[in-house]
């Protein structure tokens, strides 16, 4: 399993690919009417996203006593269909678990809204692209993989030029 760090200046982002095992307990929790296992510490699923929350935290915060997920949904982005960029106020970690995504899906860009530093002005590539505003970040879906990031990030997903439906596991997370 790889573990990826990621810094919009100075804004940590966390990527993560998940145990098969993983994957399959995502998919079950799925089938259930009742999110209420989100809050359930064995669960397999609960107990590996609060755990990648602590590796991410721990790098650059330690200043928590445990995190909890306080919310999730399943959001299906069918094709044309885009998400507007938007924050999550009331959490302090967003979550994102992508579930079944292709190739051709479209990227999360995440936007650091804080002034831009002086070192904006130098180049870093991002998937192949001149990025000059280090204040922006894309990231490539997978399905399995787990984003976090400080839920005040702005965000928001292109349109799905593809046929087939982009499904992702979203979460609020917040620090005990």
């Amino acid at each position: 399993m790889m573990n990826d760090y990621k810094e919009i200046w100075a804004t940590p982002i966390y990527e993560s690919k998940s145990p098969e095992h993983v994957y399959m307990e995502m998919m079950n929790i799925l089938n259930q009417t009742n999110l209420d296992c989100l809050s359930d510490d064995t669960n397999v699923f609960t107990k590996w996203v609060k755990e990648s929350c602590r590796n991410y935290l721990n790098n650059f915060y330690k200043n928590y006593k445990d995190v909890s997920i306080i919310s999730g949904y399943l959001s299906k982005q069918e094709q044309g269909q885009s998400f507007k960029t938007h924050a999550h106020h009331t959490a302090d970690i967003a979550a994102v678990y992508y579930v079944d995504v292709r190739p051709e899906h479209p990227n999360i860009e995440l936007i650091d809204p804080r002034p831009a530093h002086k070192f904006n002005g130098m180049f870093d590539y991002n998937y192949g692209k001149p990025c000059i505003d280090m204040r922006v970040y894309e990231v490539k879906p997978e399905s399995g993989k787990i984003l976090l990031f400080p839920a005040y990030l702005l965000h928001s997903v292109g349109a799905n030029l593809s046929p087939y439906p982009r499904y992702a596991f979203s979460m609020n997370i917040i620090l005990l």
